[in-house]
């Protein structure tokens, strides 16, 4: 650690950092006793009041006893970990010193914070006074075995294998690097420091020079992988076709092509664990300067969440259909779980003040799905984000947990909250109106983004004014949501899609219902509708009627063997085959159909409400459930009553064709007290 020294002496190290970044050949890693950076005098003078104030470290441990954790005895302590040189295959050896991230720079109400200051981006050393610029590393812990040596201020302790790959591809040949690592830096046995720790991880990264993001060992043709990455990002740089490129296109500009070797290597590499945890959410978001690091190649995270957005945005990314066969981390969901923490990053570095962040559900939602290996970590993970900071405590139960953070959210998102619910819960105890954020979401949510006001808060109970509409009568079996597939009559698809018009036409025929934006309802209208939840591919603008109902009646004509399959079912003046079908613009379309049906049906049922309403249930929605609107909400839910007088158990949000646009409220139903247990 480098001694005390007079912060004129600095140099600013910002133009040679940038260029090595921009290269990106090998990670940036902050040398103990190398100066990274200079002081305006506005900020050289805080900081020389901020050293001079700042108490001196004692010499003894927690208790007195020989350990390698020294008492933090501040709350905006952490513990920097400096490793010392050495060969691939030398031991482990460290040292840790306990570190301040308690400056800050004052904020003057009528200037934005931080405008034209240097950046933090160091600690104070408690011991010697004197800056510290650390580089934070992200990994996975891997299996919780602490099997590796490693030697920390002469005592021996033990480490998890990845984290030892990780510090022996980091260490130096010939000098110290001071580090941040969660599993030395922090002490783990200690849940009340672990909770306070968590707790600082939003500054930790933030205040880091550097972060590398470390993915594992050299396998799969990785090195070949990020080339192709990186070739990816060349060639789309300034393409702005909305087509999606076929395999012509591609080899035509020397990319790999979907089913290649060179593709099952790109998938292979996004399916790679760490891209596909919680942690690297704030770790990723929230850092300067990240890199990833796999074996001995290093590629700027810029490139990876490049690549990850260009693989969506031109829809190329439904070819990564690659498993690991393990942990079951997927290369698509990796993609995703990329150019969703590059657009928080993106929205967090354009905030002229933090204060006005989205709030935590939004960050909880984001999060979803994510892996933790502690399901409480998928609120702790994500509290970082914001700059509220709360104490994550590790003594409470999950359901503790995630029913403190469903009631800290804002009383404007609760209709959002209940969105998110999906039944059943894996965790026990919770209270069906609060989220499980433990697993993966199941479905797309069909109303996310409603809002409402009037919350009542009673314990593990919920009281909301709404309407209870009617129950359910008819329920289908769980939908098959491959629509490509359904133009092959024995697909399961094309199965679900025979007995779902079957379901229609028996129940729903003439359709009951009367609204403003459909004055003249036909069953087909509502049924293809309801398949996509009344949103066109985007999931946010209403369908194209002109283009979605020509395919829809095309399909449903050639399941049902007969033209028209449905009763007043419009006749379109173009014959649509299977064959033009593949034709340019309908092919367009048929991509666009099959991403919103997607969107709609994977993880629900369709199901028939009332005197024939057609609906998308959840997929634990069952008959005898019942529809209920709330107030300010955008989409009806599905509840389940109990024994009388005990409230109602929220099974999930639903899509009833014909009471969306708030039909319900203009109905004359009475409005009543609905209690979520």
């Amino acid at each position: 650690m480098r001694k005390s020294h007079d912060l004129q002496d600095l140099t600013n190290a910002f133009s040679r950092y940038d260029q090595q970044d921009d290269v990106a050949t090998k990670p940036i890693i902050c040398k103990s006793g190398v100066l990274y950076q200079a002081f305006d005098t506005f900020t050289k003078g805080l900081v020389d009041v901020y050293i001079h104030e700042l108490p001196s470290l004692g010499s003894v441990s927690n208790d007195g006893s020989p350990r390698i954790h020294r008492l933090l005895s501040n709350l905006s302590d952490i513990r920097i970990l400096t490793l010392e040189p050495g060969g691939i295959e030398d031991d482990l050896r460290c040292t840790l010193h306990v570190c301040s991230l308690g400056f800050e720079y004052p904020i003057d109400p009528d200037e934005r914070p931080y405008t034209g200051r240097s950046r933090l981006a160091w600690a104070v050393s408690r011991g010697t006074k004197a800056l510290v610029w650390y580089t934070a590393l992200s990994y996975v812990w891997g299996p919780p075995i602490l099997d590796k040596p490693l030697i920390c201020d002469g005592f021996r302790t033990a480490i998890t294998r990845n984290l030892d790959l990780a510090l022996r591809h980091l260490r130096q040949p010939d000098t110290a690097v001071n580090l941040w690592v969660d599993q030395l830096c922090i002490n783990q046995s200690d849940l009340d420091e672990k909770g306070v720790q968590v707790s600082l991880m939003r500054k930790v990264y933030k205040r880091s020079w550097s972060t590398v993001i470390w993915l594992g060992s050299e396998a799969d043709n990785s090195s070949q992988a990020i080339e192709w990455m990186r070739s990816f990002n060349s060639v789309f740089q300034y393409d702005l076709d909305e087509e999606t490129p076929d395999a012509e296109y591609l080899a035509k500009h020397g990319l790999p092509v979907p089913g290649s070797r060179d593709w099952e290597d790109l998938s292979r590499f996004l399916a790679r664990s760490r891209f596909q945890r919680v942690w690297v959410i704030q770790e990723a978001a929230l850092s300067d300067h990240v890199q990833a690091l796999c074996g001995r190649d290093c590629v700027s995270w810029s490139d990876v969440s490049i690549f990850a957005g260009t693989m969506i945005s031109q829809d190329l990314a439904q070819h990564f259909t690659y498993t690991e066969p393990t942990e079951h981390y997927s290369s698509k969901t990796g993609c995703d779980r990329i150019n969703q923490i590059a657009q928080m990053g993106d929205y967090l570095s354009t905030l002229i003040n933090p204060q006005t962040m989205t709030g935590l559900l939004s960050n909880l939602v984001q999060g979803r799905g994510s892996r933790a290996s502690d399901p409480r970590d998928k609120v702790f993970a994500v509290m970082g984000l914001r700059p509220v900071i709360r104490i994550a405590d590790y003594t409470k139960t999950t359901s503790e947990v995630y029913t403190e953070a469903a009631s800290s959210v804002d009383a404007s998102e609760v209709i959002s909250l209940l969105c998110c619910v999906e039944q059943p819960s894996a965790v026990p105890d919770l209270p069906s109106w609060v989220p499980d954020w433990s697993t993966p979401p199941r479905t797309k949510s069909l109303g996310y983004l409603g809002r409402t006001q009037g919350l009542l808060d009673q314990g593990h109970d919920l009281t909301m004014p709404g309407i209870l509409f009617d129950k359910v009568t008819h329920v289908s079996d769980p939908a098959c949501s491959n629509l490509s597939e359904a133009i092959i009559s024995s697909s399961p698809t094309a199965r679900f899609l025979t007995s779902a018009i079957a379901l229609a036409l028996q129940n729903c025929t003439p359709y009951p219902t009367y609204t403003p934006t459909f004055p003249s309802i036909s069953t087909f209208t509502a049924f293809w509708h309801t398949l996509v939840a009344g949103k066109d591919f985007t999931h946010v603008m209403r369908p194209p009627a002109e283009l979605y109902a020509p395919i829809f009646a095309f399909l449903f004509n050639t399941l049902a063997a007969r033209t028209p399959c449905f009763l007043n079912q419009p006749v379109f003046k173009r014959k649509l085959t299977v064959e033009n079908l593949q034709a340019r613009q309908p092919a367009r379309t048929w991509r666009k159909i099959q991403i919103a049906f997607q969107a709609a049906t994977e993880g629900r049922r369709l199901g028939v409400v009332g005197e024939g309403y057609l609906a998308l249930l959840p997929g634990e929605g069952r008959v005898g459930d019942e529809v209920t609107v709330l107030r300010g909400g955008y989409v009806p839910f599905l509840v389940r009553r109990g024994r009388v007088g005990e409230g109602v158990a929220l099974v999930g949000e639903c899509y009833v064709f014909g009471i969306m646009d708030g039909e319900v409220m203009g109905m004359g139903r009475r409005e009543e007290d609905i209690i979520f247990v």
